[in-house]
């Protein structure tokens, strides 16, 4: 089974996240259960991890504490520990797939690193489900891309084998505020994006 769906950008309110993002994931880690489905490969996001701040050793693995940057990221991370609990009680493989900027062509500064280009979203979610025996697993899901700071641990471990890299693109073109430059989930990190914590 893939599990893609959800809420993937900013702006909702948390209850929303929940409904969807969180209560969503459980609702098809039991239809899979209940289906005899052996293995779910499940949407995560590299926005687990936005809070963590970029600098020139900023390398990001696979069991890195999670620091989620938004609602949209919380939601995320509380999707991945739902996997977690459904393989370690009943046995189902999961592999979480911590997807990148998915994008046509990148379009700002931290795609450079961050792009998950079509072609390479088709290659991975085909390496998560013919892997043999994978488990739990998590994967930085994003293309080849020269600039890359994520481990490839978690590909390799699946056979995922990506082809495309940002760098063929021309950087002249590519945008996104400084603070892209400050933390691994960019413009999201921005003050406001969730809205006043009072009234969401």
């Amino acid at each position: 089974m893939v599990h893609l769906a959800g809420l993937s950008t900013p702006g909702y309110a948390w209850s929303d996240y929940q409904r969807v993002n969180v209560d969503g994931t459980r609702r098809v880690l039991e239809a899979a259960l209940g289906a005899g489905c052996a293995r779910v490969v499940l949407a995560s996001s590299h926005h687990v991890l936005g809070r963590t701040p970029l600098t020139a050793t900023t390398r990001l693995a696979e069991d890195d504490p999670l620091r989620p940057d938004t609602y949209y990221g919380a939601s995320k991370a509380a999707a991945e520990t739902l996997a977690r609990l459904y393989h370690d009680r009943h046995g189902l493989e999961v592999v979480c797939l911590r997807i990148g900027s998915f994008r046509e062509r990148p379009s700002e500064w931290r795609h450079r690193w961050s792009w998950l280009s079509p072609g390479d979203l088709t290659r991975v979610v085909e390496a998560a489900l013919s892997a043999p025996a994978p488990g739990f697993a998590v994967v930085w899901a994003v293309s080849a891309n020269r600039d890359a700071i994520t481990s490839t641990a978690g590909a390799e471990a699946i056979g995922y084998r990506p082809l495309d890299d940002a760098a063929r693109y021309d950087d002249a073109g590519l945008g996104g505020g400084e603070i892209g430059r400050l933390y691994v989930g960019g413009d999201f990190c921005a003050e406001g994006v969730d809205g006043p914590a009072t009234t969401r």
